[in-house]
């Protein structure tokens, strides 16, 4: 009894750190998702959820920086723990999917002086739309035959070039998400930028998820998630992004170099 005492004793402080030492799961995320995800910066709104969520499970986030059209290929390699942004519209085999932990708001965006009147999907068909990569997956099916009949569709992983594209007067519509419009309307110089534009609720908001490989991971993801809600770290996280973009508006006219929110 006593040597086992002893063994135990000294198999214990192996246990322990084992127990104690944060897991590490490798998540893919979508370039260039600013002010979501800011890739040179390693964070960004939705990342700094996934992660706080992550942490409260003692879980690390190691995330990994493709384009937002590869990321269902690169899940099916099985290199990697899961992804970051996903919708149920995906149907993607194999992955568990979280409670959405975020949300983001698609709007069509104009220029004033085109004067557009979009106020159904079906509208964009004669339209040169611009909208961000899989737009036709996580916009669904009315979108994507909205679209087929454009005489000029096309889909960009770099946003940055949608915005430019719009205030050059290259395209008639884009398509994005509303934080992401402006975030990179607050990069350009206030001689395109000030041009008055027209935003266009043709969307609403598009619940994301993210989704695990394993579903123990998913699990943990969730629990952390909800001590999150209910302990208003989500909100406090949120109010930070969304009070900074509050006055990119006036930082703007200063200096659109000096217009961040974390990126």
């Amino acid at each position: 009894m006593l040597q086992m005492l002893r063994l135990f004793s000294l198999l214990l402080p192996l246990f322990w750190t084992k127990a104690s030492a944060a897991e590490t799961v490798k998540l893919l995320v979508g370039k260039a998702l600013p002010p979501y995800i800011c890739m040179e910066q390693g964070r960004g709104l939705e990342l700094d959820i996934v992660r706080a969520a992550l942490a409260h499970q003692n879980i690390a986030l190691e995330p990994v920086f493709v384009p937002l059209a590869r990321i269902a290929r690169q899940l099916n390699t099985g290199q990697f723990d899961g992804a970051l942004t996903l919708s149920e519209s995906l149907e993607l085999e194999g992955v568990h999917l979280s409670e959405p932990h975020i949300r983001y708001h698609n709007i069509a965006v104009t220029l004033a002086d085109s004067q557009l009147k979009l106020e159904h999907m079906r509208q964009l068909q004669n339209k040169t739309v611009v909208a961000f990569q899989n737009a036709t997956h996580y916009l669904g099916p009315q979108f994507a035959l909205a679209v087929k009949n454009s005489p000029y569709y096309r889909e960009y992983h770099n946003q940055a070039l949608q915005v430019a594209m719009l205030f050059k007067r290259r395209t008639q519509v884009i398509v994005l998400d509303y934080l992401i419009f402006n975030y990179y309307r607050s990069k350009l110089p206030q001689t395109l930028a000030g041009q008055a534009v027209e935003i266009h609720q043709l969307f609403g908001d598009n619940a994301y998820r993210v989704g695990f490989l394993q579903p123990g991971l998913r699990d943990a993801f969730n629990r952390g998630l909800t001590h999150l809600f209910n302990s208003g770290r989500y909100q406090q996280i949120q109010s930070h992004y969304f009070e900074c973009f509050a006055k990119l508006k006036s930082a703007r006219r200063k200096s659109p170099q000096s217009a961040r929110c974390g990126c």
